[in-house]
């Protein structure tokens, strides 16, 4: 299960819905990922993160926002909340 993996800190960003994803995309996810606190990324660290600056100046300069399809399908996010309550 996804859950479980990612309390393991085992992950990966193969296949193909991760081709189109950067690397400093990708070093960022993983920053945040970190089991252990000590090694995580902080809230202010995670803010001043190239990928997070990169894309709010983008955003700024074209007048348009960095999370354009920022959109969640909340019918699916509640189906995954009502499994997750059963799974403690």
């Amino acid at each position: 299960m996804v859950v479980d993996r990612i309390k393991e800190a085992r992950y990966d960003f193969y296949g193909e819905q991760f081709e189109q994803i950067s690397t400093e995309a990708k070093e960022f996810i993983s920053a945040l990922l970190q089991k252990s606190p000590e090694y995580r990324m902080s809230a202010s660290q995670a803010l001043q993160h190239d990928w997070i600056t990169t894309l709010l100046r983008v955003s700024v300069q074209d007048s348009v926002s960095p999370w354009p399809m920022a959109r969640i399908d909340t019918a699916r996010l509640k189906a995954f909340n009502a499994r997750r309550k059963w799974h403690v």
